[in-house]
This record gives structure tokens, sequence and C-alpha cells, in this order.
């Protein structure tokens, strides 16, 4: 085959059954609404689709599209791209591997209906993320796109128009390809949020990020172990809980958060009285020292304590564990710097 060929059309041609050809049983391309290819012409490029196939979800996608080939179904075409005659597939990586998952079941499936698509790489991995067989990929596997166009030059923003996302996205995303595999597996499977799992490496690091969320994880099995025995000794059905964590659980390993005003307010009135210090008069003879204060500073600084005793309140108190300061002790150990 000619390494050409750049088209579905110049493609089609290429390997329509001609008179005289000696293979009779040769199966050439059909034009109808859209191109129809032989099944074994479609090809996957290596490490196009950053997508991962040995999620259980994704299984069970790939395993109802193949229900659907097998059935007889309607099924979208796929879109391709043709490159030196060959016929790569740049959307609907999932809908090949079915139909191919389906003939190997008794499936009679000869051709698949595609689309050519025209753009540039750009606008390729563009339809990786917009697109993607209903499924959609991962935040993991959007942000291993993302960095392709960061790799060609491009900033987040302009990364951002191509998907029809903010560049802050674009850049959250790409964050996410900064934290430790452990995190990034348990994202990829849904047992913590994206913008958790940033937070917690943003606070303490990875190490002990991913620390913090495995203990929770054995905290949560604990209490599944529990509820499962109750179930077996009571008449009720509980329903099992999702292994998933929540930025609630961690309230206790967060920082306070302080607003930008209230900031101002402290360093405002820590100014004020780093002046007033100047003019401290000590007593030696019983160790104190004397500040005069106006009325207003003190007002402020009176302002303040008030307020830091307001957060203090809001910071959870964690459960009694079984060392009495609210941590197990495996928990505590693992917590430990």
């Amino acid at each position: 085959m000619s390494t050409n060929i750049s088209s579905l059309k110049a493609l089609a041609a290429s390997i329509s059954p001609k008179e005289g050809d000696a293979d009779k049983t040769k199966i050439g391309a059909k034009r109808g609404d859209f191109y129809s290819f032989p099944l074994d012409l479609f090809e996957e490029q290596p490490g196009f689709n950053p997508r991962n196939y040995e999620r259980p979800e994704t299984k069970a996608h790939i395993e109802k599209l193949a229900k659907a080939y097998f059935d007889g179904k309607m099924v979208p075409p796929l879109t391709v791209k043709v490159i030196d005659g060959r016929l790569l597939v740049r959307e609907g990586h999932c809908r090949r591997r079915a139909a191919l998952l389906a003939r190997e079941r008794g499936a009679q499936i000869l051709r698949l209906s595609c689309i050519e698509m025209k753009g540039d790489e750009n606008e390729q991995d563009a339809l990786l993320v917009t697109s993607q067989d209903s499924l959609h990929l991962t935040p993991i596997e959007r942000a291993r796109v993302y960095m392709r166009y960061i790799n060609r030059g491009m900033t987040p923003d302009e990364t951002g128009s191509f998907v029809n996302k903010s560049g802050k996205h674009v850049k959250e995303e790409l964050e996410l390809l900064e934290l430790p595999t452990e995190l990034q597996d348990l994202i990829e499977g849904d047992v913590v949020k994206p913008y958790l799992a940033r937070k917690l490496f943003r606070t303490h690091g990875g190490a002990k990020a991913v620390a913090i969320v495995q203990a929770q994880l054995e905290i949560m099995e604990k209490e599944l172990q529990l509820d499962e025995q109750h179930s077996l000794i009571s008449t009720e059905t509980t329903p099992k809980k999702p292994r998933r964590v929540t930025e609630k659980q961690f309230a206790a390993e967060m920082p306070l958060k302080i607003k930008k005003s209230f900031a101002q307010t402290m360093f405002n009135g820590f100014s004020t009285l780093k002046e007033h210090l100047k003019d401290a008069q000590p007593d030696a003879a019983d160790g104190t020292i004397q500040v005069k204060l106006p009325g207003e500073v003190y007002a402020q600084l009176d302002t303040i304590i008030a307020e830091v005793e307001k957060l203090n309140a809001k910071k959870p108190t964690p459960e009694k564990g079984s060392d009495g300061e609210g941590n197990t002790d495996k928990t505590q150990q693992q917590y430990a710097d």
C-alpha cells in the first residue's frame, strides 16, 4: 500500500477490488453517508489515547458497546485520520475494541463506518478531551493530553482555548501530574477528588498526604466491617458505603482559612503595636513591662483576639481514639513528621 495516501477517498480507491485481482475474497471500502472500511484496517496509534483500558469503568463501557455491536444496534462512526496510508483512530478507540470483541464472539462485522478528520495535532488532541465515546477521560488522563499542548510550547490559556476550558482549569489539571503515583491512582479510582488531592499535597507534601489518605481509608474499612457484622445479626439492610474520602474527614489536618481582610487587619494592628512597644517601660522590680496604648489601638487588638478565638472554635476536635488524644496509635504514628 502506498504511503502517500492521506485521505479516506484515496484509501478507499486503493483497497477496492479491481478486475483481474487474484484474491476474490478481498473486502473493499464502501461509501454511503459515511465511508466504511474493513475492521482490521482501523489502527490505534500507540500513546495517542491516554485512556487506561484496565479501569473497571472502561472495561464495562467496552462490554456495553460490544453487546450493541453483537445485537446489531446502531453505533456511532469512528473519527479517523489517514496518515501514510494508515487508518488511525482519533475518536472511537473503545468502539474499535468493542467491535473486535464482538467479532471474536461471533458477530458478523466486516466493516466499520468512519468520519475523516482534517485538523492538525492540536485539534486531534482536543477531540480526545471533548468527545470520548460518552465515557470521559479521567482528570489524570486529561492532564496528560494537556501536557502535550504545553510540550508544543503553548500556555495553559492557549491550551484551554482548544478544549473549551479555562486556563485555570488546565493549570489545576496539570498540577495532578506532579502528585505521587499513589495519589494519582486514588484519583483514578475516584477515592479522592482532584481538588482535595492537590490541597493535601500542598499542605503536607507527597508522602504525608498519601499516608493521611491511607490512614483514613483504613478507618473507613474498619467501619465497613463493623457495618457488615451488624447486618449479619440484624434484619436491617445496610447500604454499602462508597469508598471515597471527603474534605470534611481531613478538616483537622488542614490550615485555618483566614480572609484577606482579616489578615490585613492583623498586619495593621501588630504594626501599630510595634511602634508603641518602643516606648515600653520595663519594671526590673517585678519583671513586668508597661505599655501605654491609645484606646483605638487596644480596641483593634481586642477585635483581632476575638476573631482568632472564633477561628479556633471552628477547628474540629478529633474523636477520641485508642490513645485518648483523638488518634489511634497507628494513625498517630503515620501522621508524625
